[in-house]
């Protein structure tokens, strides 16, 4: 695809064409070339009729012929960037000719990145015919320059930026370097099909007037390396033009948008405002100044009441659209829920502000018919403005999908065992549960509901949120919200990482918006990570003792492992890369991310030094970048069974764009240079804020007897590299002080200066991801899950967990007897179960049968609880997902007093993963809302977790199959604590009560 970008000024000294002149794909539609191509039957000569438009009469002429024999140059040379690219010669010449005695010589001096040059010559106009072609000689040392050919559309307006539609039809591609050459363009039928099929996809319009189309201009587009590229160029001809008889016709005219329609705009799976394709990016206001609201990068802000004119107004003036929550339809005591007799007044201009409407958040399946008979409501006193209707639901994904304009798929699987690749997952297998062409949004969980009892606000790590957003992005989700109930204001720990994470998302998407908002994801790249993963080393250990370099933590050890250890650690360290590749008919973008195991709980390293990907299905002779909002860098490739390339310094994700237009990457970089400094701002102080929130979360461990040893260089390595940015950025403003010849003359090094800051910020989260990880790995020890207490799951609650293990002591939980009922299962009166409050529970879904037993266990221990969803028999089709749980079965209440410690131990056996459910196999408890989840056991395993009641309550214990296949439980047991003193002073039981070390 061609990357299309708001139209900014040329530097001064460059012609500001009708177009953005170094785009390259063609703006014409597949339609819309039939009309091109009609020529009026008069003429007696036999014309080509393509299609539905007319072209304007017209008489053939004699071939052009230029052979650059005069004396003066005649192309004009196009340098987007004069800082870094600058015309040295141009010149008729003599040095080097095709034929004749001259030829015309261009010399480009080039310093810093690479980029893109136009070369441009008029030819005399003609008509889009069968037979037309250019060809040119030229000589050169720069490879892959290609010759064009512009065709334009006089009575088109480009709804980009309000000028002449124009596009330009690619030839050949020069390739024998330093040697003559000739290239050739002929703009045939087929190939301005193809161009025409891209315009559609970018301008998203039916309605494009392409009457009197003509070419004008030859074009060669140069990428040029830093260095000096010259160009000779001879013999050009332009074969087979007829040249057009202009007729009168008025220009072209963009409509004025009428007032009452409104603003967006739903074309399948896209949202459109104002014409053009973007990803809503949005957050629930509380109160916050709009300025800050707009400096995070967003463009909606999601409002409760549709009638705060005042709040419409100011978000407007910064820019920024409301979502708002529509007004509820009257009621009253004779009407039944759902009655579509009920209406509101129509919407007037007041509301203009609001560009969609959000009707609910999780909106269960039961409340179907009373959300049919709003979203009715709503669109009747909309009507003159039909604004979207966009809604979170929780469940009746196909129906609900027919009833909304767009819907959320939202899942908060932070501080769970739900992990971040099964997150992607379930978007991705939701998703595929809608209407085909569905608009999808996503809430991405920026906060911790607080737990009971837990004291310490328990943080969202910035890079947490950046990996849901990305995640859901890359499961097809066109909208991201940034889930929080309180204000950005908050006062607490965290609080500003929170908004500069948020912030360099939002740029991040920006920057690369032309294909999230428009490009599907084709399919998933496993990427390998082989020999490195074994020792993690990157550039953060070079100076740091081999002993006690980082190392992969060992993986876990089981006897009875299908395989042996080798299976066992390949299993734990491959495969934790995952690309996304969003396909376009010109280009693409993978997105290569790294989901690290536990990184919902505490994140990790996620950085390699070097990975090497290979792309499938790229492109003949395409140009590779990879893309960050400091810099877009040239990536050298080799042809294998696909495309391999190699990433240096790979930090959680990147971005690579895949093209087949050079100009492509001068276009990014000119977005790049727009928003560079800004950027390396907000990583240095993400840095800078995570880096003394972990100290102090340091120094509170060591006071508790907690320290590592390891942990203070890496942050003290961090805090060097945070320096090293910061000395950079006042190197940048020395160098902004000095007089203007010095600026030019040095300013294209500020490019790598701010791509250093960012990448000394980033190696400095490194380190202090490292650390962190390293606090929770010590105090998860040999625990067989992080949800062994409620403080496991956070870093920053890790101190408070220390605390909590001292308060439990080391009570001999084994010998203190079940408070559970039955929970070995080994009764074989069920009605006696049920009697005592065991309760099961199971739905209806079409051709499954489901139930609940006390069957035969394998070991010496006699019965289980036995957990069974299977496809009746000759069921015409087996569901790929299940909508609803088959079976469910929950443990009598168990009343707790306030003050004692609950411990829950049991053993569970999956004997293959469930099939039709992400979810597998779940147990949850209603003290903290814990739920333990399930995909695959090896052979039977134990499960254990303590939990402080803060109140007097019922315990109830709820074991769930999500999918299809067979789960079977033992050994539940739940055993309650009374704190005792002596536990707290004794420092040998105490000792027994903390985990080990790994």
């Amino acid at each position: 695809m061609t990357l299309r970008f708001r139209d900014e000024p040329l530097p001064q000294g460059i012609a500001h064409t009708s177009c953005d002149e170094s785009q390259s794909a063609c703006a014409v539609t597949s339609r819309d070339r039939v009309r091109c191509w009609s020529i009026l039957r008069a003429v007696a000569i036999v014309l080509v009729a393509l299609a539905t438009c007319k072209i304007a009469p017209q008489a053939f002429s004699a071939d052009f012929m230029e052979d650059f024999e005069g004396e003066r140059p005649s192309w004009r040379i196009q340098v987007t960037n004069q800082r870094s690219a600058q015309v040295r010669l141009q010149r008729r010449s003599k040095v080097a000719v095709k034929s004749g005695e001259t030829s015309e010589e261009v010399q480009i001096a080039v310093e810093g990145n690479r980029q893109v040059v136009l070369f441009q010559h008029d030819l005399p106009p003609s008509v889009p015919i069968e037979d037309v072609s250019l060809s040119i000689a030229l000589k050169s040392n720069v490879p892959a320059t290609i010759l064009a050919v512009r065709i334009v559309f006089p009575r088109q307006v480009d709804p980009r930026n309000g000028k002449v539609l124009h596009c330009y039809v690619h030839g050949d591609r020069y390739t024998d370097v330093d040697r003559w050459q000739t290239l050739t363009v002929a703009p045939s039928a087929r190939l301005l099909k193809d161009r025409i099929a891209r315009l559609r996809s970018e301008l998203i319009s039916e309605q494009l007037d392409l009457n009197d189309a003509y070419f004008d201009r030859a074009v060669l587009l140069a990428e040029i390396a830093p260095g000096t590229g010259a160009f000779h160029i001879d013999d050009m001809r332009w074969k087979g033009h007829a040249s057009p008889t202009r007729r009168e016709s008025p220009p072209p005219k963009i409509e004025e948008p009428r007032t009452q329609t409104s603003h967006a705009q739903m074309r399948r799976d896209r949202l459109l405002i104002d014409g053009k394709p973007v990803i809503p990016r949005f957050a629930p206001h509380h109160d916050e100044p709009v300025g800050r609201l707009q400096a995070l990068g967003l463009n909606l802000v999601w409002i409760d009441d549709y009638t705060d004119v005042k709040r419409l107004n100011e978000l407007r003036e910064y820019g920024l659209w409301a979502l708002a929550t529509p007004p509820q339809p009257p009621s009253s005591d004779t009407e039944s829920p759902g009655d579509a007799s009920l209406s509101l007044e129509p919407f007037d201009d007041k509301t203009d502000g609001i560009i969609a409407w959000w009707m609910s958040n999780r909106l269960p399946a039961e409340a179907r018919q009373e959300i049919e008979a709003q979203a009715r409501v709503v669109r009747a006193a909309d009507r003159d403005r039909a604004r979207p209707l966009l809604a979170d639901i929780g469940g009746l994904e196909r129906t609900y999908s027919r009833l909304f304009d767009g819907v959320g798929l939202s899942r908060h699987p932070l501080q769970t065992d739900f992990e971040i690749k099964d997150y992607r997952q379930f978007l991705t297998q939701k998703v595929r549960q809608l209407r085909p062409g569905m608009f999808v949004s996503t809430w991405v969980q920026t906060e911790i509901e607080p737990r009971p009892g837990v004291v310490t606000p328990q943080l969202v790590e910035p890079e947490q949120i950046r990996l849901l957003a990305y995640a859901a992005l890359a499961a097809g989700c066109r909208g991201i919200g940034y889930w929080k109930t309180s204000s950005f204001h908050g006062e607490f720990p965290g609080a500003r990482e929170r908004e500069l994470i948020i912030a360099i998302i939002n740029q991040e998407i920006e920057l690369l918006e032309p294909w999230l908002a428009t490009r599907t994801v084709t399919h998933f790249e496993k990427v390998p990570l082989g020999e490195f993963v074994k020792t993690r080393e990157t550039f953060l250990d070079r100076n740091k003792p081999v002993s006690t370099r980082l190392r992969v933590k060992d993986p876990p050890k089981t006897a009875n492992a299908p395989g042996g250890p080798a299976e066992e650690f390949r299993s734990y360290v491959d495969d934790e890369i995952e690309m996304a590749i969003f396909h376009g008919p010109d280009s693409q973008l993978l997105i290569p991310m790294w989901y690290e195991r536990d990184s919902q709980f505490v994140p990790g390293h996620m950085a390699a030094k070097n990975i090497e990907i290979t792309i499938p299905g790229t492109f003949d002779n395409p140009t590779i970048w990879e893309v960050s909002t400091t810099k877009v860098r040239s990536l050298k490739y080799e042809r294998v069974a696909g495309t391999k390339v190699r990433l240096e310094n790979f930090d959680q994700l990147t971005a690579i764009v895949i093209s087949t237009d050079p100009n492509l990457g001068n276009l990014l970089r000119q977005r790049v240079e727009a928003m560079q400094e800004r950027s390396a701002v907000m990583w240095l102080s993400l840095a800078q804020a995570k880096l003394e929130r972990t100290r102090e979360v340091d120094q509170r461990l060591q006071k508790l007897g907690a320290g590592i040893p390891d942990v203070p260089w890496y942050l003290d390595r961090a805090a060097g590299l945070t320096k090293v940015g910061a000395d950079n950025f006042e190197r940048i403003a020395a160098t902004r002080s000095t007089a203007g010849s010095q600026v030019r003359q040095t300013n294209y090094t500020t490019t790598a200066d701010y791509d250093t800051i960012r990448f000394s910020a980033q190696a400095a989260l490194q380190a202090v991801r490292i650390a962190q990880r390293m606090h929770w790995e010590n105090a998860v020890g040999n625990q067989r899950s992080p949800l062994y207490t409620p403080y496991l799951v956070s870093f920053q609650s890790l101190p408070e967990h220390r605390q909590f293990i001292e308060r439990i002591g080391a009570a001999p939980a084994g010998q203190i007897a079940n408070l559970l009922a039955d929970g070995d299962f080994e009764n074989t009166d069920t009605n006696r179960m049920i009697a005592a409050g065991w309760k099961h529970s199971q739905i209806e879904i079409e051709g499954i049968q489901a139930g609940a037993e006390l069957g035969q266990n394998p070991r010496p221990h006699g019965r289980a609880l036995r957990l069974l969803a299977i496809p009746k028999p000759n069921a015409a089709d087996i569901p790929v997902a299940l909508e609803g749980n088959p079976i469910s079965v929950s443990t009598p209440p168990i009343n707790v007093r306030a003050g004692q410690f609950v411990h829950v131990s049991g053993s569970i056996h999956l004997r293959k993963p469930p099939a039709a459910s992400l979810e597998g196999v779940t147990l949850t408890e209603n003290l903290a809302n814990t739920r333990l989840h399930w995909k695959q056991t090896r052979g039977w395993e134990q499960f254990e977790f303590v939990r402080e009641v803060t109140a007097d309550t019922p315990l109830v214990l709820k074991l769930t199959l999500h999918g299809l296949g067979e789960a079977q439980f033992d050994d539940l047991r739940i055993v309650a604590v009374e704190p005792q003193e002596p536990f707290k002073a004794d420092p040998k039981r105490r000792a027994a009560a903390l985990p080990s070390n790994p």
